[in-house]
């Protein structure tokens, strides 16, 4: 069964499914011109034990050699781990869809995108957002919110929706946003030195042009796509956090506004009060524990909100005291350690000859956007 769309802007995209990963939950073949992309979606049909207010969502996005008609490079000519780009942006489909998942679904969920064909000139990051969400509205894990991505790019003054690559690589401003029909969801992008009136007007262009692909997919769900499961959402109840925000707010709040607290005492306070703490009727651990992290979330909220105290007594405005020391050893080519409150991180810059530089992948080269690093940071 196959479905096209009219056009979006640039890009013809094709959706069909039944053909390919026919034992997935739902599993949905994006193509646009000479690039095609397979995204499935599988989640289990029981509660994972233990998470309780946590998603477990595992997304792998993979682009193999073989979609560019190469032969991996390294010397066992196979494919290897994940690169730096395909974790960025399964991270970046992982943004998209995560915040979509309905109130209380605590399910193991795995949705992987995998590069079948690519041609050099489609852009396969948003083409497998689209093609995630596109699979779990078809499959029958709960999802009921149409959702759709779209790159924005600056080219010669004006804003461009789902550019080439080479247009990618020279523009000064590179959003990438997934939205529904009423709000957007997700803003992956980088700017040099735009405003920020053009990056809201960005965003609301991307948003007007995902709302053909919105529609196309509702009709295509409409048409092809799988019964929605039943399942039991594990959340607690609006009387549970009743009882808990009776219990414990005052506590939390003068635990949150005591700024003597470092992060590890703060944390330990927490826990006392949560360990101690026992509601009537309640028997389930999992639940008051998710429901005392609900009070704590919005106790922290409204001391910010209203109040304008923060939990390390720092004003609005102010940030966290800042230290940088350089040169920490002199036989490394270059070495820093920077600490901001609490968090530390040392860093080390080395250089090395031209042929010892890290080559991006092969879908980097064919999108234009190659480069070689020959400083390691």
């Amino acid at each position: 069964m196959e479905f096209r769309i009219r056009r979006l802007r640039h890009n013809q995209y094709s959706l069909s499914t039944g053909k390919l990963a026919k034992m997935a939950d739902g599993s949905v073949v994006l193509e646009s011109g000479g690039m095609a992309v397979l995204t499935t979606s599988v989640s289990s049909h029981v509660m994972t034990k233990g998470s309780a207010g946590f998603l477990p969502l595992n997304v792998n996005y993979r682009e193999k050699a073989a979609a560019a008609r190469r032969i991996p490079s390294n010397f066992l000519r196979r494919e290897l781990q994940s690169t730096e780009k395909e974790i960025l942006s399964s991270r970046c489909i992982d943004r998209s869809i995560r915040p979509l998942f309905p109130k209380g679904y605590s399910h193991d969920t795995q949705i992987i995108c995998e590069l079948l064909a690519y041609d050099g000139k489609g852009d396969p990051e948003v083409s497998s957002i689209n093609g995630a969400l596109a699979t779990l509205s078809m499959s029958d894990i709960p999802w009921h919110t149409p959702a759709g991505a779209a790159r924005v790019c600056l080219s010669e003054g004006q804003l461009v929706v789902n550019p080439p690559g080479k247009v990618i690589k020279k523009s000064a401003l590179n959003l990438v946003v997934t939205a529904g029909y009423d709000k957007i969801v997700m803003i992956e992008g980088f700017g040099d030195v735009v405003s920020e009136e053009l990056i809201c007007e960005a965003a609301e262009l991307a948003q007007t042009a995902v709302l053909p692909f919105l529609d196309a997919v509702s009709e295509f769900q409409v048409k092809n796509g799988k019964k929605k499961r039943n399942w039991d959402p594990y959340y607690p109840t609006k009387d549970l956090y009743d009882a808990v925000h009776k219990e414990c707010y005052n506590e939390i709040a003068q635990i949150l506004s005591n700024a003597s607290h470092t992060k590890s005492s703060r944390d330990s306070s927490l826990f006392q009060i949560l360990n101690n703490l026992s509601i009537s009727g309640s028997d389930d651990g999992s639940l008051l524990s998710q429901a005392f992290w609900d009070v704590c979330r919005d106790c922290l909220r409204d001391l910010i909100l209203d109040k304008g105290i923060r939990c390390d007594g720092r004003g609005l405005d102010d940030l966290r005291p800042i230290n940088c020391s350089v040169d920490l050893f002199q036989s490394l080519h270059g070495s820093a350690l920077f600490q901001r409150g609490e968090t530390q991180v040392f860093c080390t810059v080395t250089f090395d000859s031209p042929d010892s530089a890290a080559k991006t992948d092969l879908i980097s080269q064919l999108l234009g956007l190659a480069w070689h690093r020959c400083a390691l940071l």
